[in-house]
């Protein structure tokens, strides 16, 4: 019983966890592209099942063991009857029909044993279920790391990024239209406008979530199309609406990777201010986080999204409404971190707080899917501007 009900508990934990793989990998799938995790998810979804299958062959093994000690039961059983009757009937105590007709009463137990043998096995996993069920807590179960993910070579991208007559049609509707755009490498970017307006289209288009109806966008003179996918998420880092935490440490979710540069960790918590949160919990960079674990507040969850996308190696980073989650003295500390840690980066922000824009060097307004105007944060702030309205008066 006490060895069933191990295995039987190692197995529902990695049930569990191979689950919640399953869950993350589905629910994280931008991610995975943006951070190029195909390789790290693959062999720990492999991992996972490779552990899953071991257990399920002991468990076999321990109830062909179960039977074949209830095989043994009855064969033994049958020995022993033939052997008493046999001398009694040598004996003249019993005759031969009697001998045959106590051979097959006697043989009929081999049925009611074996199904004695099924019922404490079922008994067994009755009793583990009800145990679990009973004893559920928010166990963290120790996974160990995989190997180190390996990184494709790409190509080092440091060049303007360029809209030419950009059009994005669905359904009949335009998205964007004709956008024209010319981002030289380094510079600071901020795009607004009105909810449902193409922002976020805008980053979305860059990253290949969007299929383009007309036009193009380019890395200096090369179309973005002519990089590989590979290539591009390794020169991009972004915080998008929907990014991903998965079930796993704090120290994973920065990461993504188990060979870590603390020295970059640490630089990295400190410009998002997790760095006290993190020291006081229980586990520190070891809390399980995501799905089923509950410890952070948004706001925290954003950060160590932030903190993310600033670990990775990048050439752009795009933000799109990344401090909507944060107070108002946070927000403004960790803008001002991260353009500071940014300075030779090319930063792309989607914005409707014009506090995240403090740092940029240019801003595109857009309605209905067209640029309306642009410029730097003072041209802009012209009175009678539409920059100006939309955060005056919150249009």
């Amino acid at each position: 019983m006490k060895k069933r009900a191990t295995l039987d508990t190692e197995r529902f934990s990695i049930s569990a966890l191979s689950r919640s793989e399953l869950i993350d990998n589905v629910h994280g799938v931008q991610d995975i592209k943006l951070f190029n995790l195909y390789k790290e998810r693959i062999l720990k979804w492999k991992n996972i099942q490779y552990k899953y299958l071991k257990i399920r062959i002991k468990l076999l093994k321990l109830s062909q063991i179960q039977r074949a000690g209830s095989i043994g039961i009855n064969r033994i059983k049958d020995t022993i009857i033939i052997l008493l009757t046999s001398t009694s009937v040598i004996k003249g105590d019993m005759t031969l029909g009697q001998m045959l007709a106590v051979q097959y009463i006697l043989g009929q137990l081999n049925g009611p044993i074996r199904d004695f043998v099924n019922y404490i096995q079922s008994t067994q996993d009755t009793k583990l279920s009800i145990e679990r069920l009973g004893d559920y807590t928010d166990k963290i179960y120790k996974e160990p790391f995989l190997n180190n993910r390996e990184f494709q070579s790409s190509r080092n991208i440091v060049e303007s990024l360029v809209f030419e007559n950009v059009t994005i049609s669905k359904n009949e509707n335009t998205i964007l239209e004709n956008i024209n755009i010319n981002i030289p490498y380094g510079t600071k970017v901020g795009i607004v406008g009105e909810s449902g307006s193409g922002k976020t289209t805008i980053i979305n288009t860059i990253m290949n979530y969007e299929d383009i109806t007309h036009g193009g966008v380019y890395f200096g003179k090369s179309k973005i199309d002519s990089y590989s996918h590979e290539e591009r998420y390794s020169n991009f880092s972004a915080v998008l609406h929907d990014t991903y935490i998965f079930s796993d440490t704090i120290k994973y979710n920065i990461t993504l990777t188990n060979k870590i540069d603390f020295k970059r960790l640490n630089k990295i918590l400190n410009i998002c201010l997790l760095d006290d949160i993190v020291n006081e919990l229980p586990y520190k960079l070891k809390t399980k986080i995501g799905k089923g674990n509950s410890s952070l507040s948004q706001g925290q969850k954003q950060r160590i999204i932030i903190a993310r996308a600033l670990y990775k190696n990048f050439n752009y980073l795009f933000l799109d409404e990344f401090t909507n989650a944060l107070d108002n003295i946070t927000r403004k500390l960790i803008v001002k971190n991260i353009y500071e840690y940014c300075k030779n980066k090319t930063i792309i922000s989607i914005a409707h707080n014009i506090k995240d824009l403090d740092y940029v060097d240019y801003i595109f307004c857009i309605k209905k899917g067209k640029i309306i105007e642009k410029g730097t944060p003072k041209e802009l702030f012209k009175k009678g501007s539409y920059f100006s309205k939309l955060y005056t008066f919150e249009i």
